[in-house]
């Protein structure tokens, strides 16, 4: 009875400090999100010079859509109609999507997104906190560690654009536990274990492909380095440990096998170079050092700084731990994949040493992974690395701190509280460093949707009508993405942004290539376009109506600074034959 008493006792005290450090996790996040909250989460966003927030919202929306309408949520027509886009292939966020859905259909994908961005540190934080606790008991070391791999540069930069394909990294943190107990504690039913450590992969890949990616390429050498340390625990263990990987192999293809089919076989799949800049999205060694670069936006994400880099070192010298020099061999092999093709002290800097990813980055699989993606894997072992000093530091204190007091009462509390409070504070210093270069508060906008997008002219269209309005959502002009989404995806756009084939396996590109519209449109937008219609250009654009099967024009002149609304409407006239309905200052064509 006093067992099982005592068991329960530590289960709730466990579970009031997961509880206690997720609070405090989730007001370091409210600080960095603070401008959100005076907009509201319902029409507050992130403000980037780029449209990857919005992208997102329209993500988030497009899986309760599908799921709701009997569509395939791994390939969609609402956007670039009507060839579509594939989802697969696409930075998609599938599971974030699907679990987030719920807030999508209650409120709208913009609460959706701002709930995602605001909880995603929180919950690698917490995942951090977990984890580490079988390697690293002390509570506040473990706290700190997860404020760095949940708030660490890499993630405090992407998640200002959203991008919770790289910034929610739950799983891989999730996955060491899981590889603990099948290579080196050997607990439980390998073949279960497996399939968890499968379905942990599978959920990665449905979340980001590139962040599964990083997972497998870094299991490899991991698995090779423990084998080189332990080479006789290798020997008796190895059945096992292969029982269970095997197991991971089969329930993760299982569970992935149509993704895989629509990633590697689906419609409008490419096979070319999205990011063809050489070096742009590297690691550098200044960038890894040094919160400062000539990039920012590239060089910040790899930072690690000084002071934790000399920690980590320095514990892995002094202390007698294998978990501790494991995660620093892993931080140098991330690093090393990091850094690319070449040692690069800055960008014009090369030290012309070749390096495997000059090998890997030609794989067809692997040749859009970028190098700086690794950069969250060597955050994650300098985590553990951190967890495991602070751990070791506060017990060294611990131990000295109560071979000075002789009493049962010091020996129970009051000795352990300064070696705590110093420990903490030690590891907080160190983070400090990290900290630097950081844009907290994040900047934000207000979005909302015009009438004429929430009107019924527009909401209650026969399904699959296709619209073309300005402004287009072509490469960085977003918003209508949103308006869609928030409306519940009452029509299909022509144009969109992501990543669609410019032709059969070809090259892809990010927005519709150009044609007679597409320039009419951003000729208007700058006032360049002729102030009467260039026959040449009424048969181009009404080509291209026909091309695209449109059935509805819109010319909102409320968004973009559009230049010569007048203009244009009068080339969308002669190209249509058509007069428009004016619905809450819009022009609306509604073509037979």
């Amino acid at each position: 009875m006093r067992d099982s008493t005592s068991h329960y006792c530590s289960g709730v005290r466990r579970a009031g400090t997961v509880v206690a450090a997720g609070v405090l996790y989730l007001a370091v996040s409210a600080v960095v999100w603070w401008h959100l909250f005076p907009l509201g989460l319902v029409h507050g966003i992130s403000q980037t010079q780029f449209g990857d927030p919005e992208q997102d919202v329209w993500f988030l929306a497009w899986v309760p859509h599908a799921l709701g309408n009997g569509l395939n949520p791994f390939f969609s027509r609402a956007m670039f109609a009507p060839k579509g886009i594939n989802l697969a292939i696409n930075t998609s966020i599938l599971l974030p999507s699907l679990v987030l859905s719920p807030i999508t259909e209650l409120f709208s994908p913009v609460v959706a997104f701002n709930v995602a961005v605001i909880l995603t540190p929180v919950l690698n934080a917490l995942a951090a906190f977990i984890a580490f606790r079988r390697w690293a008991p002390f509570a506040p070391g473990r706290w700190l560690a997860g404020l760095f791999y949940g708030f660490s540069p890499f993630v405090l930069n992407d998640l200002l654009y959203g991008h919770l394909h790289v910034t929610l990294i739950v799983f891989p943190v999730l996955a060491l536990p899981l590889f603990d107990d099948l290579l080196i504690r050997q607990r439980g039913n390998p073949i279960w274990k497996g399939a968890l450590l499968g379905a942990v992969f599978a959920a990665q890949f449905l979340t980001g492909e590139e962040v599964m990616a990083l997972m497998v390429m870094l299991a490899i050498p991991g698995v090779i380095i423990l084998a080189l340390r332990h080479p006789q625990e290798t020997k008796a263990r190895w059945r096992r440990a292969v029982v269970g990987l095997a197991s991971a192999v089969v329930a993760g293809g299982l569970l992935l096998a149509y993704p895989l089919y629509e990633l590697l076989l689906g419609p409008r799949r490419f096979s070319g170079t999205v990011y063809p800049v050489p070096y742009g999205f590297v690691v550098w060694l200044k960038a890894w050092l040094w919160p400062t670069g000539v990039w920012p936006q590239h060089t910040w994400p790899a930072y690690v700084g000084i002071p934790l880099l000399i920690v980590v070192a320095l514990g892995c010298w002094r202390i007698r731990s294998g978990v501790l020099r494991f995660a620093t061999a892993m931080a140098a092999v991330a690093l090393i994949f990091a850094l690319g093709g070449a040692i690069h002290w800055t960008p014009t800097e090369s030290t012309h040493i070749p390096l495997p990813d000059a090998i890997f980055s030609h794989w067809p699989l692997l040749k859009n992974l970028l190098p700086i993606r690794f950069a969250l894997m060597v955050d994650l072992f300098m985590a553990l690395g951190l967890a495991v000093v602070l751990d070791h530091v506060h017990g060294a204190l611990l131990s000295r701190a109560r071979s000075r007091h002789d009493s049962p009462q010091h020996r129970r509390g009051g000795a352990a509280i300064l070696p705590a409070l110093a420990t903490t504070a030690f590891g907080a210093v160190v983070l400090v460093s990290p900290a630097l270069g950081s844009r907290i508060p994040f900047p934000t906008r207000t979005i909302s949707v015009p009438a004429v997008f929430s009107s019924p002219a527009l909401t209650h269209l026969p399904p699959g009508t296709i619209l073309l309005g300005y402004p287009i959502p072509n490469g960085f002009q977003t918003d209508p993405l949103v308006w869609q989404a928030n409306e519940g995806m009452p029509y299909d756009l022509v144009a969109g942004y992501g990543f669609i084939p410019a032709g059969h396996g070809t090259t892809p590109i990010g927005s519709l290539p150009a044609s007679p519209a597409v320039t009419a449109y951003e000729d208007a937008q700058v006032g360049i376009l002729p102030p009467t219609p260039d026959p040449s250009t009424v048969a181009g654009v009404r080509s291209d109506l026909a091309r695209w099967h449109v059935g509805v024009v819109v010319e909102y002149a409320g968004y973009g600074g559009i230049e010569q609304p007048k203009q244009l409407a009068a080339l969308v006239d002669a190209a249509t034959g058509l007069q428009p309905k004016m619905v809450d200052g819009a022009y609306v064509w509604r073509l037979p």
